[in-house]
């Protein structure tokens, strides 16, 4: 029986992974439009960081979940936060050469902001 529900949790955990490369077709807030509008007249990596720093997110993104957000959602409901957040990070581990280059646009970032000061 233990054997039948781990391979229901995987095949569970597949669809749920599948679904999520569908694109969402959520439709946003108006706040979050004009937010994300604001947001894309920001070119390089380091401008949208100053300004996402500079600008808070609205609170309320979304006005109408799609279905495949829907399901995503109760997936990540059904096996918890954390068991969510674990296997998030599990599939989406980043490269140190990913990791570098975030690390380079945060300190470009800083550096620009000092130079504003």
């Amino acid at each position: 029986m233990f054997n039948k529900k781990k391979k229901a949790i995987k095949v569970a955990s597949d669809m749920r992974w599948f679904i999520g490369s569908t694109p969402c077709t959520c439709i946003p807030t108006e706040e979050y439009a004009e937010y994300e509008r604001q947001l894309s007249e920001n070119i390089t990596p380091e401008a949208k960081l100053l300004w996402g720093i500079d600008n808070e997110m609205p609170d309320d993104t979304i006005s109408i979940e799609c279905e495949r957000c829907q399901l995503i959602g109760q997936y990540d409901d059904l096996i918890g936060e954390d068991a969510a957040e674990k296997e998030w990070n599990e599939r989406n581990k980043l490269t140190d050469e990913q990791l570098q280059k975030v690390l380079d646009t945060i300190l470009n970032s800083i550096n620009l902001r000092k130079g504003d000061a």
